[in-house]
């Protein structure tokens, strides 16, 4: 099993309680490239589900000093809690965008899940965060061979279907819709699909990394957020996120040390993986992890994390709709 395939099955046995099986997810990674829709899916789960993952085991402590700028990250001995300072994080200047709007979904779903990646963009809604019921997929992804049995075109453009999804061409991209739970599934992907228009908006990605080549958004029922995905370091692939809530850990956890990092209070943990999470604020949680079996100090987990850029309030307003 390749570091890709083992960091997949992590994330998804993190949160087996919100996202489906790991085996078609990983069949997913063998199939040409001209299924690319599951491909991204697959690792754009990941990377919202290990951004939950990562942000789990804070404990809420008194706000520290923050580290003065410009200083080296050390590990400097205070009483028993090391202090671990850092720069903090230089605000985050990209920009991503959807690229299209959508004016209509079915009745009883709303956005639960936005991601990003090298494939394109995928957006979900559904009836609850597991996506069970009634569902939603759109993908935007670059031009290409539209797949399946040709059908009427949506605005003038060339149009086919495969089962439940439905693929059209709009402002140079190839797009689709899978939706699912429905009375009248083809009259639904229809109306989807014609009210998609091109939306050149941008906005600030809540957490950017260099390295960070997929992420994405997910949204717990509780309404509670987390924003990440995967950075890679070389050989290492680190899970980074930003949440507002902690969930129990899913694993024995042997080790848990208290410290503070970027002037924040945070805890280190080892068990199954190693992990980071700092307090920035009561529902503010940054993290970063180690795949399964695979344990670092807390020092390097911290300077991975120090070159993480993030917005403390990023633009949530989406959530709900």
């Amino acid at each position: 099993m390749t570091d890709t395939e083992s960091l997949i099955r992590d994330a998804l046995l993190r949160q087996a309680e919100r996202t489906p099986p790991p085996g078609g997810v990983l069949a997913a990674l063998h199939r040409p490239r001209r299924s690319r829709k599951p491909l991204f899916l697959a690792l754009a789960t990941a990377a919202t589900a290990t951004a939950v993952a990562v942000a789990v085991t804070a404990i809420p402590r008194p706000a520290l000093d923050q580290a003065s700028p410009g200083a080296a990250s050390s590990e400097v001995p205070t009483n028993d809690k090391p202090v671990m300072t850092t720069t903090s994080p230089a605000p985050v200047g990209d920009t991503a965008s959807l690229g299209y709007s959508v004016s209509w979904v079915p009745e009883g779903v709303t956005e639960r899940q936005r991601n990003f990646g090298a494939y394109g963009v995928q957006r979900l809604w559904g009836e609850n965060s597991g996506l069970t019921g009634k569902s939603v997929t759109f993908d935007v992804q670059a031009d290409g061979e539209l797949p399946g049995t040709a059908t009427d075109p949506v605005h003038g453009a060339p149009a086919s279907l495969t089962e439940d999804t439905l693929h059209w061409r709009l402002g140079g991209k190839l797009l689709s819709v899978q939706i699912k739970g429905v009375p009248d599934v083809p009259a639904a992907l229809r109306r989807f699909a014609e009210s998609v228009r091109p939306d050149p908006t941008t906005f600030t990605p809540p957490v950017r990394a260099e390295g960070l080549t997929i992420w994405g958004c997910l949204v717990r029922d509780s309404g509670d957020w987390s924003v990440g995905g995967v950075v890679e370091r070389g050989e290492q692939k680190y899970s980074v996120g930003l949440a507002t809530a902690k969930t129990p850990p899913l694993w024995e956890v042997t080790t848990t040390t208290q410290l503070t990092v970027m002037g924040h209070p945070a805890v280190y943990e080892d068990g199954r993986y190693s992990s980071l999470t700092v307090t920035l604020a009561p529902d503010r949680l940054l993290g970063i992890s180690t795949l399964k079996d695979v344990h670092v100090p807390a020092e390097e987990l911290a300077a991975v994390l120090e070159t993480v850029r993030y917005e403390l309030n990023p633009d949530m307003s989406w959530i709900g709709r």
